[in-house]
Protein backbone atom coordinates (compact mmCIF):
# COMPACT_ATOMS: atom_id res chain seq x y z
CA UNK A 1 0.00 0.00 0.00
CA UNK A 2 1.15 3.87 -0.68
CA UNK A 3 0.55 6.38 1.36
CA UNK A 4 -0.23 9.47 -1.56
CA UNK A 5 -1.97 12.87 -0.95
CA UNK A 6 -5.55 13.34 -1.98
CA UNK A 7 -5.38 14.37 -5.75
CA UNK A 8 -8.01 17.44 -5.09
CA UNK A 9 -5.30 18.97 -2.13
CA UNK A 10 -2.25 18.13 -5.41
CA UNK A 11 -4.05 20.10 -7.63
CA UNK A 12 -4.73 23.24 -5.15
CA UNK A 13 -1.20 22.95 -4.31
CA UNK A 14 -0.56 24.22 -8.11
CA UNK A 15 1.96 21.28 -9.29
CA UNK A 16 0.76 17.74 -9.78
CA UNK A 17 0.93 15.31 -12.02
CA UNK A 18 -0.98 14.12 -14.87
CA UNK A 19 -1.93 11.20 -12.26
CA UNK A 20 -3.53 13.44 -9.84
CA UNK A 21 -5.45 15.11 -12.32
CA UNK A 22 -6.85 11.94 -13.14
CA UNK A 23 -7.75 11.36 -10.17
CA UNK A 24 -9.13 14.56 -8.73
CA UNK A 25 -11.60 14.14 -11.77
CA UNK A 26 -10.09 15.50 -14.80
CA UNK A 27 -10.59 14.06 -18.48
CA UNK A 28 -7.88 14.10 -20.41
CA UNK A 29 -9.75 16.57 -22.96
CA UNK A 30 -10.39 18.85 -19.84
CA UNK A 31 -6.70 19.13 -19.13
CA UNK A 32 -5.45 19.32 -23.04
CA UNK A 33 -7.80 22.30 -22.94
CA UNK A 34 -6.88 24.14 -19.48
CA UNK A 35 -3.42 23.72 -21.04
CA UNK A 36 -4.21 24.78 -24.13
CA UNK A 37 -6.24 28.46 -22.73
CA UNK A 38 -2.72 29.03 -20.58
CA UNK A 39 -4.34 28.07 -17.34
CA UNK A 40 -1.82 25.09 -16.65
CA UNK A 41 1.48 24.39 -18.32
CA UNK A 42 3.40 21.20 -18.53
CA UNK A 43 6.21 21.76 -16.48
CA UNK A 44 7.98 18.27 -17.48
CA UNK A 45 6.82 15.00 -18.95
CA UNK A 46 3.82 13.97 -16.50
CA UNK A 47 3.93 17.04 -14.46
CA UNK A 48 1.69 19.87 -14.64
CA UNK A 49 1.74 23.44 -13.18
CA UNK A 50 -0.47 26.59 -12.51
CA UNK A 51 0.19 29.33 -14.58
CA UNK A 52 1.22 31.68 -12.20
CA UNK A 53 1.57 30.04 -8.96
CA UNK A 54 4.08 31.22 -6.64
CA UNK A 55 7.14 29.39 -6.26
CA UNK A 56 7.17 27.16 -2.98
CA UNK A 57 9.98 26.50 -0.53
CA UNK A 58 10.47 22.33 -1.44
CA UNK A 59 9.04 22.59 -5.39
CA UNK A 60 12.49 21.01 -6.41
CA UNK A 61 11.76 18.63 -4.07
CA UNK A 62 8.29 17.85 -4.79
CA UNK A 63 9.15 17.79 -9.07
CA UNK A 64 11.83 14.77 -7.86
CA UNK A 65 8.90 12.79 -6.21
CA UNK A 66 6.46 13.70 -8.69
CA UNK A 67 8.76 12.72 -11.54
CA UNK A 68 9.83 9.40 -9.69
CA UNK A 69 6.29 8.23 -10.19
CA UNK A 70 3.83 6.45 -7.38
CA UNK A 71 5.39 5.09 -4.52
CA UNK A 72 8.25 7.68 -4.35
CA UNK A 73 8.75 8.85 -1.09
CA UNK A 74 11.43 11.86 0.70
CA UNK A 75 14.15 10.61 2.72
CA UNK A 76 17.49 11.28 4.38
CA UNK A 77 18.62 14.49 4.54
CA UNK A 78 15.70 15.64 2.02
CA UNK A 79 13.51 14.34 4.87
CA UNK A 80 15.40 16.23 7.47
CA UNK A 81 15.06 19.21 5.82
CA UNK A 82 11.18 19.34 5.19
CA UNK A 83 10.97 18.47 8.53
CA UNK A 84 12.91 21.59 9.56
CA UNK A 85 16.06 20.12 11.13
CA UNK A 86 19.21 22.08 11.16
CA UNK A 87 21.81 20.02 8.29
CA UNK A 88 25.77 20.58 9.17
CA UNK A 89 26.65 21.86 5.77
CA UNK A 90 24.87 22.85 2.64
CA UNK A 91 23.30 19.92 1.29
CA UNK A 92 23.01 18.56 -2.82
CA UNK A 93 20.05 20.39 -4.38
CA UNK A 94 19.18 16.87 -5.49
CA UNK A 95 16.77 15.40 -4.00
CA UNK A 96 17.09 11.72 -2.07
CA UNK A 97 14.09 9.31 -2.90
CA UNK A 98 13.29 6.06 -1.69
CA UNK A 99 11.55 4.49 -4.45
CA UNK A 100 9.90 0.55 -4.29
CA UNK A 101 11.84 -2.46 -4.89
CA UNK A 102 9.81 -2.87 -8.10
CA UNK A 103 10.86 0.42 -9.63
CA UNK A 104 13.85 -0.59 -11.67
CA UNK A 105 14.60 2.84 -13.34
CA UNK A 106 15.27 5.99 -11.78
CA UNK A 107 17.73 7.45 -9.19
CA UNK A 108 17.29 6.39 -5.52
CA UNK A 109 17.53 4.67 -2.67
CA UNK A 110 15.82 1.13 -2.73
CA UNK A 111 13.48 0.20 0.12
CA UNK A 112 10.02 -2.04 1.01
CA UNK A 113 8.98 0.39 3.69
CA UNK A 114 5.66 -0.13 5.61
CA UNK A 115 3.09 2.51 5.27
CA UNK A 116 3.89 2.79 9.19
CA UNK A 117 7.47 4.54 7.89
CA UNK A 118 5.74 7.54 5.87
CA UNK A 119 4.20 10.28 6.63
CA UNK A 120 2.66 13.34 4.72
CA UNK A 121 3.85 17.16 5.02
CA UNK A 122 0.82 18.77 3.02
CA UNK A 123 1.48 16.74 -0.06
CA UNK A 124 4.96 15.75 0.00
CA UNK A 125 5.41 12.08 1.32
CA UNK A 126 8.60 11.62 3.65
CA UNK A 127 10.19 9.11 6.13
CA UNK A 128 8.66 9.64 9.90
CA UNK A 129 11.07 11.24 11.84
CA UNK A 130 12.39 8.23 13.53
CA UNK A 131 13.25 6.09 9.89
CA UNK A 132 14.77 9.70 8.58
CA UNK A 133 16.95 9.67 11.79
CA UNK A 134 18.20 5.58 11.43
CA UNK A 135 18.46 6.21 7.26
CA UNK A 136 20.53 9.21 8.34
CA UNK A 137 22.39 7.63 10.91
CA UNK A 138 23.04 4.60 9.35
CA UNK A 139 24.79 5.95 5.69
CA UNK A 140 26.23 9.13 6.77
CA UNK A 141 29.74 10.25 8.51
CA UNK A 142 29.45 9.99 11.58
CA UNK A 143 29.94 13.71 12.47
CA UNK A 144 27.30 15.06 10.07
CA UNK A 145 24.83 12.44 11.97
CA UNK A 146 25.47 12.83 15.49
CA UNK A 147 25.07 16.62 14.28
CA UNK A 148 21.51 15.76 12.70
CA UNK A 149 20.27 13.80 15.29
CA UNK A 150 20.96 16.58 17.78
CA UNK A 151 18.67 18.43 16.04
CA UNK A 152 16.40 16.22 16.01
CA UNK A 153 16.26 15.64 19.32
CA UNK A 154 15.89 19.83 19.90
CA UNK A 155 12.80 19.89 17.75
CA UNK A 156 11.32 17.29 19.67
CA UNK A 157 10.24 15.24 16.69
CA UNK A 158 11.65 12.13 18.51
CA UNK A 159 13.21 10.90 21.37
CA UNK A 160 16.12 9.25 23.04
CA UNK A 161 14.10 6.18 23.61
CA UNK A 162 12.03 6.23 20.46
CA UNK A 163 15.16 6.01 18.38
CA UNK A 164 16.83 3.25 20.75
CA UNK A 165 13.52 1.32 20.00
CA UNK A 166 13.88 1.76 15.99
CA UNK A 167 17.65 1.28 15.95
CA UNK A 168 17.63 -1.91 18.34
CA UNK A 169 15.09 -3.23 16.39
CA UNK A 170 16.22 -2.60 12.76
CA UNK A 171 17.90 -5.23 10.66
CA UNK A 172 18.86 -2.96 7.76
CA UNK A 173 22.33 -2.09 6.60
CA UNK A 174 24.24 -0.09 8.67
CA UNK A 175 22.55 -0.62 11.80
CA UNK A 176 25.65 -0.95 13.74
CA UNK A 177 26.82 2.68 12.84
CA UNK A 178 23.74 4.00 12.93
CA UNK A 179 23.46 2.54 17.14
CA UNK A 180 27.07 4.27 17.43
CA UNK A 181 25.79 7.78 16.24
CA UNK A 182 23.05 6.94 18.16
CA UNK A 183 25.36 6.63 22.14
CA UNK A 184 26.84 9.94 20.91
CA UNK A 185 23.84 12.54 20.66
CA UNK A 186 22.91 14.63 23.26
CA UNK A 187 19.36 16.10 23.78
CA UNK A 188 20.40 19.10 25.39
CA UNK A 189 22.22 20.51 22.08
CA UNK A 190 21.22 23.97 21.38
CA UNK A 191 22.80 24.27 18.00
CA UNK A 192 24.87 22.99 15.81
CA UNK A 193 27.56 24.70 16.39
CA UNK A 194 27.46 23.36 19.95
CA UNK A 195 26.83 19.81 18.31
CA UNK A 196 30.89 20.45 16.25
CA UNK A 197 32.18 21.95 19.54
CA UNK A 198 31.09 18.54 21.62
CA UNK A 199 32.77 16.23 18.72
CA UNK A 200 35.81 18.55 18.82
CA UNK A 201 36.16 18.16 22.25
CA UNK A 202 35.73 14.03 22.46
CA UNK A 203 37.86 13.62 19.39
CA UNK A 204 40.62 15.40 21.02
CA UNK A 205 40.42 13.39 24.59
CA UNK A 206 38.91 16.31 26.25
CA UNK A 207 36.98 14.94 29.26
CA UNK A 208 33.41 15.20 28.31
CA UNK A 209 31.48 18.43 29.04
CA UNK A 210 27.84 18.59 30.78
CA UNK A 211 25.68 20.53 27.85
CA UNK A 212 23.37 23.39 28.99
CA UNK A 213 24.29 23.78 32.36
CA UNK A 214 22.42 26.04 34.92
CA UNK A 215 24.70 28.37 37.20
CA UNK A 216 23.03 28.85 40.38
CA UNK A 217 23.36 31.34 43.03
CA UNK A 218 21.76 30.58 46.19
CA UNK A 219 19.80 27.85 44.85
CA UNK A 220 18.64 30.29 42.08
CA UNK A 221 19.89 30.23 38.44
CA UNK A 222 21.67 32.96 37.29
CA UNK A 223 23.06 31.53 34.53
CA UNK A 224 22.33 28.77 31.83
CA UNK A 225 25.74 28.31 29.57
CA UNK A 226 26.48 25.80 26.70
CA UNK A 227 29.16 23.57 28.38
CA UNK A 228 30.89 22.68 31.94
CA UNK A 229 34.18 21.05 33.36
CA UNK A 230 31.84 21.33 36.67
CA UNK A 231 35.09 19.72 38.88
CA UNK A 232 37.19 22.79 37.58
CA UNK A 233 34.88 25.26 37.37
CA UNK A 234 35.42 26.01 33.46
CA UNK A 235 32.49 27.04 31.09
CA UNK A 236 32.89 27.28 28.10
CA UNK A 237 30.43 29.45 25.45
CA UNK A 238 30.01 29.31 21.49
CA UNK A 239 28.95 32.20 20.04
CA UNK A 240 27.37 32.17 17.04
CA UNK A 241 26.38 35.32 14.78
CA UNK A 242 22.80 34.58 14.57
CA UNK A 243 21.80 34.32 18.15
CA UNK A 244 24.22 36.77 19.27
CA UNK A 245 24.43 39.39 17.03
CA UNK A 246 21.74 42.25 18.48
CA UNK A 247 22.76 45.08 20.82
CA UNK A 248 20.46 43.17 23.59
CA UNK A 249 22.19 40.21 22.83
CA UNK A 250 25.28 41.36 23.22
CA UNK A 251 24.19 43.18 26.42
CA UNK A 252 22.54 39.90 27.76
CA UNK A 253 25.95 37.77 27.47
CA UNK A 254 28.34 40.16 28.65
CA UNK A 255 25.25 40.25 31.76
CA UNK A 256 25.37 36.52 32.10
CA UNK A 257 29.01 36.26 32.40
CA UNK A 258 29.96 38.77 35.04
CA UNK A 259 27.35 36.54 37.31
CA UNK A 260 29.29 33.06 36.53
CA UNK A 261 32.20 34.33 37.41
CA UNK A 262 31.12 36.06 40.39
CA UNK A 263 30.37 32.82 41.31
CA UNK A 264 33.62 31.47 40.82
CA UNK A 265 34.08 30.53 37.28
CA UNK A 266 36.60 30.78 35.04
CA UNK A 267 34.33 31.85 31.28
CA UNK A 268 36.27 30.61 28.01
CA UNK A 269 34.19 32.24 24.81
CA UNK A 270 35.07 30.62 21.40
CA UNK A 271 33.48 31.57 18.26
CA UNK A 272 31.52 29.09 15.72
CA UNK A 273 34.44 30.43 13.59
CA UNK A 274 37.13 29.38 16.14
CA UNK A 275 35.70 25.52 16.22
CA UNK A 276 35.61 25.34 12.50
CA UNK A 277 38.36 27.00 11.30
CA UNK A 278 41.36 27.23 14.08
CA UNK A 279 39.86 24.00 16.52
CA UNK A 280 43.68 23.35 17.76
CA UNK A 281 43.44 26.83 19.61
CA UNK A 282 40.16 25.92 20.82
CA UNK A 283 41.18 22.52 22.24
CA UNK A 284 44.74 24.17 23.85
CA UNK A 285 42.83 26.63 25.63
CA UNK A 286 40.29 24.49 27.18
CA UNK A 287 43.28 21.65 27.90
CA UNK A 288 45.51 24.36 30.05
CA UNK A 289 42.27 25.78 31.76
CA UNK A 290 41.47 22.35 32.81
CA UNK A 291 45.56 22.00 33.91
CA UNK A 292 45.26 25.07 35.66
CA UNK A 293 42.31 24.84 37.26
CA UNK A 294 42.94 21.41 38.28
CA UNK A 295 46.10 22.68 39.67
CA UNK A 296 44.54 24.68 42.29
CA UNK A 297 42.91 21.39 43.90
Amino acid sequence: MVLEPDPELAVEYGMFSVRQAHAAGFSRAQIQKLVRHGTWNRRSRGILEVVGREAQVHDQLLLAVLAAGRGAVLGFHSAAEVLGWDLPRRQSHSAQLILPPTVTSGRGYRADLVLDDVMLLGILPITIPVQTALDIAATDDFDSAVIILDSALRSKQVTVRKLKDRFRSSNRDGVKAARLVLASVDAASGSVAESEARLLFAGAGLPAPTSQFAVRSGGRIVARVDFVWEGALLVVEIDGFKYHSAAGDFQGDRTKQNAVQLEGWLVLRFTVADIRTNPELVVAQIRRALCRLDART
